[in-house]
């Protein structure tokens, strides 16, 4: 890139891109205003040509996503990307809320990916700064207040870095601002398992979380259709039961996995579901044997991804030093006889025989 306000465009619109819808000429210059610094739009814009190209549809998007991935990931600093993202999320600000009533779907798709968990915390992650998306959210929590996605998105981001506390606040915001989000509502349930189980007791509040997210997660099993790409019965087994189990209640773990375990054959005739049988498997397994297996989490692998790659590394690296441990057991070059060596030895003895004594005649 030639100067800093072309690249701030770029990544502007390279994020619009990997969204697979772009962004329009008008909400591009919008954005750029935001964060440019010297050059117009149009200076900007101008090094940019072949690289940057307008669809008939008149929005910009960059011809290649793996060149937009290399500027993101190798190229550009995460401050400048938050900023592309919020400059992005501030052209949305005039809009009335929620925001999916008041744009046109491929607007709506833009600011559905922008605000994206996971594409946040990818981000964040790929350079080793995983709990600074929250940056992303915090500066439109009043100007999106009344927005269920922004909310849920950001309680799933604040889950991601198991800050459980904080995303059971988000969440209910955004089941506050749309009651029937069922996306929510399972997030929510799912978490208030977590933060019951994580208590040091089963004390009151442990009860109480776990009752909620029972009852919020049965009503959404009990419904015939399920709009979620998450099975109820799947949340309320890898979650009720682990609560019920770490804190000893092993007895009630025990009657709850019988009725899940009905559940979940009653459901099997309907589809079929790798996650279902995981489920089915685990239920039998402690139903049988009482053996349950705690599961790794997604936040977990979030913030431990680093840390699991130096165990990896130290506990296969060898101890001491390899040359000298090899000088140690290295055994002496066997010396290997010539076959000729006999032959000569033969020949040299039948050589150096001395000479029998002549006969003698009789007379």
């Amino acid at each position: 890139m030639p100067d800093d306000d072309s690249r701030r465009l770029f990544i502007i619109i390279g994020i619009a891109t990997l969204a697979r819808v772009g962004i329009s000429i008008e909400a591009a210059k919008e954005a750029y205003s935001y964060i440019s610094e010297k050059r117009s739009f149009d200076q900007a814009m101008s090094p940019l040509d072949g690289i940057v190209s307008e669809t008939e549809a008149g929005r910009l998007v960059a011809r290649h996503d793996l060149y937009v991935r290399h500027i993101l990931d190798s190229v550009t600093n995460f401050d400048e990307i938050v900023k592309a993202i919020t400059a992005t999320l501030k052209t949305y600000r005039k809009f009335d809320i929620p925001v999916i009533k008041s744009v046109a779907r491929t607007d709506y798709t833009l600011f559905k990916y922008v605000t994206n968990h996971s594409f946040v915390i990818n981000i964040a992650k790929s350079h080793g700064q995983i709990k600074r998306g929250a940056e992303v959210y915090q500066d439109f929590e009043v100007d999106f207040q009344l927005d269920g996605h922004f909310w849920l998105q950001y309680g799933l981001y604040m889950a991601d870095i198991n800050k459980l506390g904080s995303a059971i606040i988000m969440l209910k915001k955004s089941i506050e601002a749309y009651s029937a989000n069922e996306f929510a509502i399972h997030a929510l349930a799912d978490i208030e398992l977590r933060v019951a189980k994580d208590r040091i007791n089963y004390d009151a509040t442990a009860r109480s979380l776990i009752s909620n997210a029972v009852k919020s997660l049965t009503a959404q099993d009990a419904k015939s259709q399920i709009t979620t790409d998450q099975y109820p019965i799947v949340t309320l087994i890898n979650g009720h039961l682990s609560a019920l189990i770490k804190h000893g209640q092993r007895e009630l773990a025990r009657e709850a996995a019988v009725r899940y375990f009905d559940r979940i054959q009653q459901l099997e005739k309907e589809t079929d579901s790798p996650a279902l049988q995981k489920a089915k498997a685990r239920v039998i397994r402690f139903t049988t044997f009482g053996e349950w297996f705690e599961k790794s989490r997604r936040s977990d692998k979030h913030l431990n991804s680093g840390r699991d790659v130096i165990k990896k590394r130290n506990f296969n690296k060898p101890k001491g030093n390899p040359k000298h441990e090899k000088a140690q057991i290295a055994k002496p070059p066997v010396k290997v006889e010539s076959h000729e060596a006999p032959k000569k030895r033969r020949r040299n003895r039948k050589r150096n025989k001395p000479l029998a004594p002549p006969e003698t005649k009789n007379t």
